[in-house]
C-alpha cells in the first residue's frame, strides 16, 4: 500500500492488521508500526494528520495490448526465424537483430546467439 501525506510525501507500507476503522501498518524506513484510524471517511495518523491510502490493487497500471500489425513480420523475417529454429546451430545471415515484444509491449532486440533452442 502507499500512504500519501498532505505535503505530498508518499511512503510504501505493508498492512499488518485491519479492523473496521483501524489499520496497523509497517511503514518503509520506520522502526515501529503505525496505526491509522478512519474518522468520517478520512484516514488519520496517530499524530492526527489526514492521509490518503492507496492499496496496490487500486493502482494496477493498464498493460498495452499489442495490435495484430505489431506482431506480424515479413515473409523474409519469418523464413529466417523458422530456419534458425529448425537449425539452431547455424547463424542467420543477417546483421540486424530480431525484435520481440515483451509483456509490457516494448520491442526487445535479440541477437542470434540469444535465441532459445529447444
Amino acid at each position: 500500500m502507499t500512504i500519501t501525506h498532505l505535503d505530498g510525501t508518499r511512503k510504501k507500507a505493508i498492512l499488518l492488521s485491519r479492523s473496521t476503522d483501524t489499520l496497523r501498518v509497517a511503514v518503509e524506513g520506520e522502526n515501529d508500526s503505525a496505526i491509522l484510524t478512519l474518522m468520517n471517511g478520512t484516514w488519520i495518523t496517530e499524530s492526527c494528520d489526514p492521509v490518503a491510502i492507496e492499496f496496490e490493487w487500486q493502482s494496477c497500471a493498464k498493460v498495452r495490448v499489442p495490435k495484430v500489425a505489431d506482431c506480424v513480420c515479413s515473409k523474409e523475417d519469418a523464413s529466417r526465424l523458422i530456419a534458425s529454429l529448425l537449425n539452431p546451430g547455424q547463424e542467420v545471415a543477417t546483421s540486424e537483430a530480431v525484435h520481440v515484444l515483451s509483456a509490457a509491449g516494448l520491442r526487445v532486440p535479440l541477437q542470434p546467439g540469444e535465441w532459445l533452442t529447444q
